[in-house]
C-alpha cells in the first residue's frame, strides 16, 4: 500500500495484493478422508486506487478503481484405475469504478452523497471428470456489465436525532434494472437512552456457474437475483456515567427468489431455479462495561428463529429448503463474551468466549442426505500485545500474540468437516 498527499486537499492511495496458493485436501465432498492426491492451486491479483479531493468547504470528491483477477483450478486424479477423477480451470476477472460527491450543509446539519458505479465481470471455465463410471465435461465463457446510480442523505437537524435515507438503481446487462433502498433513524436522549430503527433491501446476483454451467449440471440463463428485506429496532441505556450500557435489538430478514438446485426433470430440470423463500428473525441482548480506564467487558446473547416459507423443488433429503423447517447451520442460541485489559506501559490482554448452540445440517455421505443435528460448542480465544521498545506518541516496537481456539475444542461448522484446532499467531509491529 502506498499513500500520497501532495497537499491538504488531495490524497491518493494505491493498494496491491498478490496471492499464490496451493491447497492439498484428502476429503471427498462428504468430508470422508478417502482421497490422497486432490489439490487446488491458483493465483489472485487485486489492485485498487483511491483518489480524494476536497473541492470546497461543502463539497468533496471520491473516486475508486478496482481490479480483481483470479486464475486456477482443481486437480484430482483417480486413486485407482477405476476411480473418480476431476479436473478444472477457471479464469475470473472483475473490474470496477466508483465516483461520488459529498455535499455538506454549511451549518453542519447533514450530508448529501450522490454517486455512480460501473463494473464488468467475465469468467472462462472448463472442467471434466468421471463419477461412478459416468464421464462428463463442462465449458463456458460468460461476461456481464452493471451500471448503477445512488444517492444518500444524512440529516442531523434536530439535537439528538440522526436520520439517513438512501436508494440505488442497478441496470444489469443480464438481469435488467432493479432498485434497492435503506433508511434509518437514531435518537439519543439527554438521559442516555438511545433508540434506533432501520430498514433496507439487498440482492445477490446468480453466479456464472448457476447461469451457464454445462455437463452434469446445466445452468439456467433465466435466473433472477436473490432479494432480501430486513429491518431492526433497538434500544440502549447508558448507566453510571456511561460506564455501563445495556441494550436489546429485534431483527428480521426475509429472503425471496432463493436459488435452489433441482435434480429432477420438472421445473427447470437438472439445473437452478428461483423458488424458495425463507425468514430469519430474532432478538439480541447485549451489555458493555468499563469499570476503569484500563478494564472493559462485554457480553451478547442472540436468539434466532429461521423458517422456510416456500419450499424448494428438491423434496428429498438433499434439498435445502423444506417447508416449515429451519435453515441449515443457523444456531437458535448463541452468545459471546469478552474481557480486555489495556496498559500503555505493559501492553494489552484480551479474552473472548464464543458459544454456538445446536443447529440443523445434512449428512451428504448418503443419498438422499440424512438430517443431522450439530452439537453446541464453546470456543475460547486469547490475545495480547507487549511493547518491546517505547517510541512515544504511538511509536515503537510491539510484540503481538493471538491464540485462536486456545482450548483445542473439536467442533464442526459444516457436518463432518472439522474446524481448525489450536492456532497460534505471533507478530511484530514497528511504528517509526
Amino acid at each position: 500500500r502506498a499513500d500520497f498527499a501532495p497537499d491538504p486537499r488531495n490524497h491518493v492511495a494505491l493498494t496491491l495484493r498478490y496471492t499464490d496458493s496451493r491447497y492439498h485436501y484428502p476429503t471427498n465432498s462428504a468430508g470422508d478422508v478417502v482421497d490422497h492426491n486432490a489439490f487446488d492451486a491458483g493465483d489472485r491479483a487485486i489492485l485498487g486506487a483511491d483518489y480524494d479531493r476536497v473541492m470546497s468547504r461543502v463539497a468533496s470528491l471520491h473516486v475508486s478503481l478496482s481490479s480483481d483477477e483470479t486464475s486456477g483450478g482443481t486437480t484430482d486424479q483417480p486413486d485407482t484405475t477405476s476411480g473418480d477423477q476431476y479436473l478444472s480451470l477457471d479464469d475470473v476477472r472483475r473490474h470496477g469504478v466508483d465516483a461520488r460527491v459529498d455535499l455538506r450543509d454549511p451549518h453542519g446539519r447533514g450530508v448529501l452523497t450522490v454517486g455512480t458505479a460501473l463494473s464488468a465481470a467475465d469468467e472462462n471455465s472448463q472442467s471434466q471428470g468421471v463419477a461412478s463410471g459416468f464421464a462428463y465435461t463442462s465449458a463456458f465463457a460468460a461476461a456481464r456489465r452493471n451500471q448503477a446510480a445512488y444517492a444518500q442523505a444524512l440529516w442531523t437537524g434536530v439535537p439528538g436525532v440522526t436520520a439517513v435515507a438512501g436508494a440505488r438503481v442497478d441496470d444489469n446487462q443480464a438481469f435488467g434494472a432493479f432498485g434497492t433502498y435503506r433508511g434509518g433513524v437514531n435518537y439519543v436522549s439527554p438521559t442516555g437512552t438511545r433508540l434506533r430503527a432501520s430498514v433496507g433491501t439487498a440482492f445477490r446476483s446468480p453466479t456464472f456457474y448457476e447461469n451457464f454451467s454445462t455437463g452434469y449440471v446445466t445452468g439456467n440463463p433465466g435466473l433472477r437475483p436473490e432479494h432480501t428485506l430486513s429491518w431492526e429496532a433497538g434500544a440502549e441505556q447508558a448507566l453510571d456515567g456511561e460506564r455501563l450500557t445495556v441494550g436489546v435489538t429485534a431483527f428480521s430478514q426475509t429472503f425471496r427468489d432463493m436459488i435452489d438446485y433441482t435434480g429432477g426433470t420438472t421445473a427447470c430440470g437438472y439445473s437452478y431455479c428461483n423458488v424458495a423463500r425463507a425468514r430469519a428473525a430474532g432478538v439480541e441482548y447485549e451489555a458493555t462495561a468499563a469499570p476503569t480506564a484500563f478494564l472493559s467487558a462485554s457480553v451478547g446473547f442472540t436468539h434466532l428463529d429461521t423458517r422456510v416459507l416456500t419450499a424448494g423443488f428438491d423434496t428429498t433429503g438433499n434439498g435445502l429448503y423444506h417447508l416449515g423447517q429451519q435453515l441449515i447451520r443457523r444456531p437458535a442460541t448463541s452468545w459471546n463474551a469478552a474481557l480486555a485489559a489495556t496498559s500503555h506501559a505493559h501492553g494489552a490482554l484480551d479474552l473472548r468466549f464464543t458459544y454456538v448452540g445446536r443447529r440443523a445440517d445434512r449428512d451428504f455421505r448418503a443419498y438422499p442426505a440424512v438430517p443431522v443435528t450439530m452439537p453446541a460448542y464453546l470456543r475460547v480465544d486469547v490475545g495480547g500485545s507487549y511493547p518491546i521498545t517505547a517510541g512515544g506518541q504511538d511509536r515503537g516496537t510491539v510484540l503481538t500474540l493471538r491464540v485462536q481456539n486456545a482450548g483445542g475444542v473439536r467442533y464442526q461448522s459444516v457436518f463432518n468437516f472439522l474446524a481448525p484446532g489450536r492456532t497460534v499467531l505471533l507478530g511484530l509491529r514497528a511504528t517509526m
